[in-house]
């Protein structure tokens, strides 16, 4: 027998560490506004990287749970990865390495703004860049288990279909011109997808046959 309660506990962990990330995430704004929200941003981005091995871990017992019903659950953990590796780097890139870099020019950062501007885009081009793939990933990954969920069962079938309507979300975004890497549209997308992970770890089974 294969103890998987370990992985039960991680995706509720993580789950409620994206959560957790959202509520604390500040909005942003002017390089003022960022400068005085340093540590907020650096608690809730070093919370968001905590969340994604959690989050790894737990799907890792998920697909433990699939992988006897279908090989697919194997892609879609791999789809997972990536997307929790993508996750890590844009809190990294935006909730660590950004302050970090302020902070260096100490005191005359504001007065070398207009230098210090580009380099800010291109740390934003490459945060959204890493945004897409994880909610690619996920969604990807999700929308794989279901399938499996549906056609194999060992989870309950509604537990399929509330995953389907999460991911579904993203085409709510389109007709109502909601941008999904914007805070509003990312913090609906992660607590819904919290949501899911959270009710999905809860289902795994505490014991499951080795195959």
């Amino acid at each position: 027998m294969q103890n998987t309660g370990a992985a039960r506990t991680g995706l509720i962990t993580g789950s409620v560490l994206m959560i957790l990330t959202m509520v604390l995430h500040p909005a942003g704004g002017s390089l003022e506004r960022i400068l005085a929200q340093t540590t907020m941003i650096i608690t809730a981005h070093s919370i968001a990287i905590v969340a994604t091995v959690f989050v790894t871990f737990g799907l890792y017992g998920m697909m433990l749970s699939l992988k006897s019903k279908s090989g697919y659950a194997v892609l879609a953990f791999m789809m997972a990865v990536l997307s929790m590796m993508a996750a890590a780097i844009a809190a990294a890139i935006n909730g660590l390495a950004l302050p970090f870099y302020l902070q260096s020019y100490g005191e005359e950062v504001l007065a070398m703004s207009d230098t210090i501007r580009p380099v800010l885009k291109y740390g934003f081009a490459l945060n959204r860049a890493m945004d897409y793939i994880f909610i690619g990933g996920i969604v990807g990954a999700t929308l794989i288990n279901c399938g499996i969920i549906l056609r194999q069962g060992v989870f309950p079938k509604w537990l399929a279909w509330l995953g389907i309507a999460s991911c579904a979300m993203l085409f709510l975004y389109l007709i109502v011109d909601l941008s999904i890497i914007s805070l509003l549209g990312f913090r609906i997308f992660v607590f819904s997808l919290a949501a899911w992970l959270c009710i999905a770890g809860w289902m795994i089974p505490t014991q499951q046959q080795e195959q």
